[in-house]
C-alpha cells in the first residue's frame, strides 16, 4: 500500500504531467472573459477599498469565487497573467490527483497517464472565457475531497472535518453543488457502519457542521459589518426573483433536448464519453475493472452530480460540464488503459510495447485533432510569444470574438490618458477596463446586465427599478471623465437570457433617460475601438459625434 502512494516514482507519472501540463500551460496566454473580469474587479475593489463583494461591487455569484480571486491578488498580483498563473497551478495540481485516482481505481499507470493528458487537452479547449471558472475550481475541490475520503479512512474525525470543509467551500462556489453533501455523507455513513458502528454518528455530525461552517463564517462576517441585507439581496433575492426566472422552462427544456444533449452525446468528446460509459457498464455488470470500488462509486456519483448541475443551471455553457467531463476522463483513461494492456499481453513483450506506445500516441493525437480549429491556431500563433499579442487575438465565436480584445485595446488606449483623480464608467458587459486600469467605478454596479436582465414575464421588480435609478444618480453625481459604452451584449443571442434589447444603446436611452440626457449633454466621442466607444467629458473637448 505504501508503494501505491508514491506516484512520483511511477514511470508514467512524469510523461502524463508533461502532456497534460503542456496543454494547461497554453492557458497562460488567455485573456480574461466576462466572468473572470467581474470576479477580479470585485476582489480588487475589496482589497483596495476594503469593501467586500456585494458592497463595493454588486454581483449575484456566491462568495466562494471572490475568495479565490482575493487569494490570487494576495499571492500573485492584479494582472491577467497573475490570475492565469494561479489557475494553471490549480489545474496542474489537479492533474496529480487525477493521475493518482485513475491509477488507484484501475490499478493501471496507463490510466493515470491518459486521464491526465486528456484533461489537459480538454481544459485548454475551453478557451479563455470558460477557463478559470467556478466549475474548474469545484472540480479541483472534489478531487481533493475524494482523496481526503479514501486516504484518511482510518482517521474518522480528520476525514469528517476535511471532507466537510471541502463540501462547504464547494457550496460557497455554487449552491447547486450542495448535492455533493449527501454523496459524501452517504459514503461516510456506509464506511462508518461497516467499520465503526458507534462513532459513525459523531463523524456525520462533525461532517455536517463542517459543511455548514464556511457559509456560517460568511454570514457572520457580513453581520459584523452590518451588511446582511445586501448579502441577502445579491444572493437570495436576485437569484430567486430574476436570474432563475429569465427563461420559460419549456424553452430551457427545448434547448436541452435539441441542442445541449445531442452535442453532449455526439459532438463534444465522444473519445471520452463512450469508453467511459463502457468502463462504467462493465464495472456495474461484472465488478472486474475497478480495483478500488470506493473511488469508483465516488467518481461515478460526482460525475452524475456534475451532469445534474448542467441541467439544473439550464444555461448550457461548456464550462458547466467541467466536473462531468473531468470525472468521466478518469473512467475513459481506465477503459483505454485496460484495452491497451490486454492487447499488449496478447502480442507479447516486444510487440506489446510497440503497440502500447503507438496506441497512447494515437489517442493523444486524436484528442489534439479534436481541438477547436481556432485553438490550434491560437497555440501555434500566439502561445510562447508576446502576451500583449495574445490578449489582442480575441475569441473564435461571432458573439465573443471581439469583446475581450476590444476591451483590452481600449484599456491600452486609456492607460496614458487617465490621471490619478479621473473617474471612468463602463456601460457594458463586464469591467475588464477598470480592472486593468485599477480604477474603481463610481457605482455599485460594475456591469449593467444585473440592471437590465428581465424575468420571462417581462416584469421589472421595484427593487431592480430602484437599482437603475441609483446607478444613474451615482454616475451623474460623480461626473466621470471617461464614459465607455459597448454596442451590444456579449453572447446575448443565447435563448435563455432575457433582455428587452440586444443593443445596449437602445437600453441606455429607454431605461436610463436621466443618465442618457446627462451623457449627450456632457460627453463627446473620442474614439471607437471595435465594439467599444470611448467618450470624454466636454471639459476636455476633443470633438466627436454621438451615434
Amino acid at each position: 500500500m505504501g508503494e501505491d502512494k508514491i506516484i512520483f516514482k511511477d514511470p508514467w507519472f512524469w510523461p502524463g504531467m508533461l502532456v497534460g501540463g503542456f496543454f494547461l500551460s497554453l492557458t497562460l496566454w488567455f485573456n480574461l472573459g466576462m466572468d473572470q473580469s467581474i470576479m477580479s474587479y470585485t476582489a480588487w475593489v475589496w482589497k483596495a477599498d476594503h469593501l467586500p463583494p456585494y458592497i463595493g461591487a454588486f454581483d449575484h455569484a456566491f462568495p466562494g469565487i471572490f475568495l479565490i480571486h482575493r487569494l490570487v491578488l494576495e499571492l500573485f498580483g492584479d494582472t491577467i497573467l497573475d490570475f492565469r498563473i494561479f489557475d494553471f497551478l490549480v489545474q496542474l495540481s489537479g492533474l496529480v490527483m487525477i493521475y493518482y485516482l485513475a491509477r488507484r481505481m484501475s490499478g493501471l499507470s496507463l490510466a493515470g497517464f491518459l486521464a491526465a493528458g486528456f484533461y489537459g487537452i480538454y481544459y485548454y479547449n475551453l478557451k479563455s472565457a470558460d477557463t478559470g471558472q467556478r466549475e474548474g475550481f469545484i472540480f479541483w475541490f472534489l478531487l481533493l475531497g475524494i482523496l481526503a475520503a479514501v486516504v484518511s479512512e482510518k482517521r474518522f474525525c480528520l476525514r469528517a472535518v476535511l471532507v466537510g470543509l471541502i463540501c462547504g467551500l464547494v457550496f460557497l462556489l455554487k449552491p447547486t453543488y450542495g448535492l455533493v453533501w449527501p454523496v459524501f455523507g452517504v459514503y461516510l455513513l456506509l464506511q462508518g457502519i461497516r467499520d465503526r458502528p458507534i462513532p459513525v454518528w459523531i463523524e456525520l455530525a462533525l461532517f455536517s457542521f463542517c459543511c455548514l461552517a464556511p457559509s456560517l463564517a460568511v454570514i457572520f462576517y457580513y453581520w459584523r459589518l452590518g451588511y446582511l441585507p445586501e448579502l441577502y439581496q445579491a444572493l437570495i433575492w436576485f437569484n430567486a426573483e430574476i436570474y432563475s426566472r429569465m427563461s420559460d422552462p419549456q424553452i430551457a427544456a427545448m434547448v436541452w433536448r435539441r441542442g445541449a444533449l445531442p452535442r453532449l452525446l455526439f459532438r463534444d468528446w465522444p473519445l471520452i464519453l463512450f469508453p467511459g460509459i463502457v468502463f462504467i457498464g462493465i464495472q456495474l455488470r461484472s465488478g472486474l475493472l475497478a480495483k478500488d470500488k470506493n473511488i469508483f462509486w465516488l467518481i461515478l456519483s460526482l460525475a452524475m452530480v456534475g451532469l445534474i448541475n448542467y441541467r439544473l443551471q439550464a444555461k448550457f455553457f461548456p464550462y458547466h460540464l467541467i466536473v462531468f467531463w473531468g470525472m468521466l476522463m478518469i473512467f475513459g483513461g481506465g477503459a483505454f488503459a485496460w484495452a491497451i494492456s490486454w492487447i499488449s499481453r496478447l502480442l507479447g513483450r516486444t510487440r506489446g510495447k510497440i503497440f502500447s506506445g503507438a496506441a497512447l500516441a494515437g489517442l493523444i493525437l486524436l484528442m489534439v485533432l479534436h481541438l477547436d480549429p481556432w485553438m490550434k491556431k491560437f497555440a501555434l500563433n500566439y502561445c510562447f510569444r508576446d502576451l500583449n499579442r495574445a490578449y489582442l487575438a480575441g475569441f473564435n465565436t461571432d458573439n465573443d470574438r471581439q469583446f475581450a480584445s476590444d476591451y483590452y485595446r481600449a484599456a491600452q488606449y486609456l492607460q496614458p490618458m487617465v490621471r490619478p483623480g479621473d473617474r471612468i464608467v463602463v456601460f457594458g458587459g463586464y469591467p475588464l477596463i477598470p480592472f486593468l486600469l485599477h480604477k474603481k467605478m463610481p457605482t455599485l454596479f460594475p456591469c449593467t446586465h444585473q440592471l437590465l436582465l428581465l424575468r420571462a414575464d417581462g416584469e421589472v421588480p421595484p427593487r431592480q427599478r430602484e437599482w437603475r435609478e441609483r446607478y444613474a444618480r451615482e454616475i451623474i453625481s460623480a461626473r466621470p471623465e471617461f464614459f465607455i459604452i459597448t454596442d451590444r451584449w456579449p453572447g446575448q443571442d443565447h435563448q435563455l437570457f432575457h433582455f428587452a434589447s440586444r443593443e445596449l444603446w437602445g437600453s441606455f436611452r429607454a431605461q436610463f433617460p436621466s443618465l442618457y440626457s446627462f451623457f449627450i449633454n456632457n460627453y463627446r466621442l473620442r474614439t471607437k475601438i471595435g465594439r467599444v466607444s470611448i467618450y470624454q467629458a466636454l471639459s476636455a473637448d476633443r470633438g466627436g459625434t454621438l451615434p
